[in-house]
């Protein structure tokens, strides 16, 4: 059985529909979850939390993840932080999808920068073209639209990163509305960048 079902669930096989295997995943934790095993991110059976009752297992088998796919969450951030939503870690899972975003800019670009430096590097530039560009970048409008995406960003940085990096989960709880709210600004951000234009 724990064969067959990695077989199935192996990542490599639903590289083509990443949110086909997420939702395919989803539900079969919330069956597992009754006799205490999971699907990890490498699509494997694991050992995970066992639940006794329906409410439970609602909470410990993908809660989260069936909201945020239901307001559209990007994909991008369900890659980075799977396994903080199915632990329920509101914390991590902020601070790994908030992580994202640098990430995708030094794939973008090859750079090794973070925060502001990396931002004002990709995406400012006082004379010519910036490395990415989330318009056309030609008139007054859509420069100064580019440069509150810029802000936009550092802020992200500095209010949910940055805050995360330098404190516990323990004495930082998370409200589930806001969390939903973070989520639906960082699904903003990478939309906009699925759109962007990079300098080769």
């Amino acid at each position: 059985m724990a064969a067959f079902i990695n077989a199935a669930m192996s990542p490599v096989r639903h590289e083509r529909e990443p949110q086909r295997w997420e939702q395919l995943r989803a539900e079969l934790n919330a069956k597992l979850v009754f006799f205490g095993y999971r699907i990890n991110e490498r699509g494997q059976l694991a050992p995970g939390a066992r639940a006794s009752t329906l409410g439970e297992a609602a909470q410990l088998s993908g809660e989260l993840l069936s909201e945020l796919r239901r307001r559209g969450c990007h994909d991008a951030l369900l890659t980075y932080c799977s396994e903080e939503l199915l632990r329920q870690s509101l914390f991590h899972a902020i601070s790994e999808a908030a992580k994202s975003i640098p990430d995708r800019l030094r794939r973008h670009t090859g750079l090794g920068s973070d925060g502001e430096n990396l931002y004002t590097t990709v995406l400012g530039a006082k004379q010519g073209r910036p490395l990415v560009c989330i318009n056309a970048f030609e008139t007054d409008s859509e420069q100064a639209e580019h440069r509150g995406f810029k802000n936009l960003l550092t802020g992200i940085h500095g209010h949910y990163r940055n805050p995360r990096a330098h404190n516990t989960r323990l004495g930082s709880p998370e409200a589930k509305q806001d969390f939903h709210d973070a989520f639906g600004l960082f699904s903003y951000v990478h939309r906009r960048l699925d759109d962007a234009s990079v300098a080769a």
